[in-house]
């Protein structure tokens, strides 16, 4: 994929993670009972559920009493995001990576501005574990920074 085309894909991709986030977060809102949760599979242990929570800080609900401080480090954070994906020294595949990160940041970032909060509802239990419950945008940050970290340990330059 060329120079010129790499940034559409790149924000087609954003683009479509950032609608699927809201879509799942309107449908979780609009049917979902709060703080109950509604099994959807169960198999080997591993048990999937959609639980309606909402979360006023970021992972696992730090800096929760600081609303501000935390709106202020996320733009902040989008903001170097931006730089690192506009460098021409970023790789092609890097900048797929980076562009999912900043498509669930936005994502969450629009949920706090508009809600006042973020909504979460895939919950897992793994083994009896209970895996923080978590929403689309949320995957794509991960998803981002992991294949940062694989394509960077793992992949020639």
């Amino acid at each position: 994929m060329n120079r010129i085309k790499r940034p559409v894909f790149d924000l087609t991709i954003a683009l479509f993670c950032i609608a699927l986030d809201q879509f799942t977060k309107w449908l979780a809102a609009s049917f979902l009972p709060p703080e109950v949760s509604t099994e959807i599979f169960s198999l080997f242990g591993i048990e999937l559920f959609w639980t309606l929570t909402t979360n006023m800080g970021a992972a696992w609900g730090v800096l929760t009493d600081l609303p501000s401080l935390l709106l202020v480090l996320r733009f902040g954070f989008i903001v170097v995001l931006f730089g690192m994906y506009a460098s021409s020294k970023t790789p092609l595949n890097i900048r797929t990576a980076i562009a999912l990160i900043i498509s669930g940041a936005l994502s969450n970032i629009f949920d706090t501005l508009y809600r006042g909060y973020v909504i979460d509802m895939i919950h897992f239990r793994f083994w009896g574990w209970n895996y923080p419950i978590f929403n689309i945008a949320d995957i794509c940050i991960c998803m981002g920074a992991f294949s940062i970290v694989w394509m960077t340990l793992f992949h020639k330059r």
